[in-house]
């Protein structure tokens, strides 16, 4: 009797404490899913792709593209945040030796405050034209779809927010 005791004390410590253990291994936050994905717009030394990231939220890093690169060449694909004074504030560059076929790229970089400030995004390419890498655009729509990525303000925000989250499903609020 005492060894079923323990073993259901067991497999309930484990059931609620594994979400907080394995919280500590979350970095980032997608503030969204990925977007239904359409067409796709080429990237290269002669053009660049800008997108429009308005009211952005603290702790701001990283952006992710589904980008299509079926040739695989040696050409970097660069994203670079401006502010409203058209000054970079952040910049990330991805190989494109490293990006597959129809793969989700991160760009990642360290983050100053951003809280409630509107930002320009250029994606560029050193590629040529026939090399270029294309970045997927939303369904019926000409913008780049994406996801922002965001650091957890804190572990404990983090960890309360998975147990809240368990309660409202488990009682259906």
């Amino acid at each position: 009797m005492n060894n079923i005791r323990l073993t259901v004390v067991f497999v309930l410590c484990l059931v609620f404490l594994s979400p907080a253990l394995l919280s500590l291994g979350i970095r980032f936050l997608p503030d969204t899913s990925m977007p239904q994905t359409g067409g796709s717009v080429k990237v290269y030394s002669e053009k660049s792709l800008n997108i429009v990231l308005p009211s952005v939220n603290d702790n701001l890093v990283g952006i992710i593209v589904r980008v299509k690169n079926s040739l695989r060449v040696n050409a970097n694909l660069k994203f670079q945040l401006f502010d409203q004074s058209n000054l970079v504030v952040a910049e990330s560059v991805v190989n494109g030796l490293s990006v597959l076929d129809g793969s989700e790229v991160r760009f990642s970089f360290s983050s100053p405050t951003f809280k409630g400030q509107t930002f320009k995004g250029v994606f560029s390419s050193d590629a040529t034209e026939q090399e270029a890498m294309e970045i997927y655009l939303e369904k019926s729509s000409d913008n780049p779809a994406y996801v922002l990525l965001y650091k957890p303000p804190s572990r404990l925000g983090l960890i309360s927010n998975i147990y809240s989250g368990w309660l409202k499903h488990l009682l259906g609020i």
